[in-house]
């Protein structure tokens, strides 16, 4: 049950100790018809494509302290999840019973490389990153043995998450590294189960992939085939998205963004 009963009835809620922590960013808890929901602002002049918000519950009575936490980056979500433009807005999904929690957005990181808010936070969001970058270069060996030699997709989505299991026995390895690259590796495993599909930016352009259908057409595979070449295709494009956004850029000095260079 919600702590407070004005929670219940306001539209807009100021989020406790979490607007003006951020330069950049401006926040409000708001009731939509879907549910409580983050919604934030990008004041700055290049997109977000981060997002990480903290909420810390106090205790009540003898109960136990715990906090609700968002998490929001495009190159994770890839295709699922849009960065949030200029001068934008853009709603999160929160817990009800964390609308009344102090907190807000603890730290964002922008399309041009810069970054603001909790160093400990921003380092869990690049190490997350890494992880769903290994697994995916790890995945799309293993997609390329059925798209090159008309391996079983069960038996390699199998081998992949042994991987996943292999990678969660890792002392070395941070926690948001094995879930970034657990991440990955499930992603692939149950496309190869279920023989879906992958939904990347590129779809939505001129240049995108070439359908699992046009490509059994042209190369005269097996659906599963086809599909395993196609995968492998949108596999390499998240990589690469991911490719140079594994760490700080490493002129963040400045933590205000700064706008994006203009192509002549």
């Amino acid at each position: 049950m919600l702590r407070s009963l004005i929670a219940l009835s306001a539209l807009f809620l100021p989020c406790l100790q979490g607007i003006g922590q951020l330069r950049q960013v401006s926040e409000t808890i708001v009731s939509t018809p879907g549910g409580w929901q983050e919604r934030v602002e990008n004041l700055a002049n290049s997109p977000i494509v981060a997002l990480h918000a903290t909420f810390r519950c106090p205790k009540e009575d003898e109960g136990p302290k715990f906090s609700a936490e968002i998490r929001f980056d495009s190159l994770v979500a890839y295709g699922t999840e849009k960065s949030i433009p200029p001068r934008s807005t853009s709603d999160i999904p929160m817990q009800p019973w964390a609308i009344d929690c102090p907190g807000g957005v603890d730290a964002v990181i922008f399309a041009n490389g810069q970054s603001d808010g909790d160093q400990d936070v921003l380092k869990q969001i690049y190490q997350m990153r890494s992880g769903v970058y290994e697994g995916l270069i790890f995945a799309e060996k293993s997609v390329d043995t059925i798209a090159n030699a008309g391996a079983d997709p069960r038996v390699v989505a199998s081998d992949l998450r042994s991987q996943a299991g292999a990678v969660n026995k890792d002392p070395a390895m941070s926690e948001a590294k094995h879930r970034g690259e657990t991440l990955a590796l499930g992603v692939v495993a149950t496309l190869l189960e279920g023989q879906h599909d992958l939904a990347v930016p590129s779809d939505k352009t001129p240049r995108h992939q070439e359908t699992i259908e046009q490509v059994m057409k042209e190369k005269k595979v097996p659906y599963q085939q086809a599909h395993a070449i196609v995968i492998g295709k949108k596999l390499r494009e998240w990589s690469s998205a991911l490719e140079g956004n594994l760490q700080p850029a490493q002129s963040d000095t400045d933590t205000t963004p700064k706008p994006d260079r203009q192509q002549n």
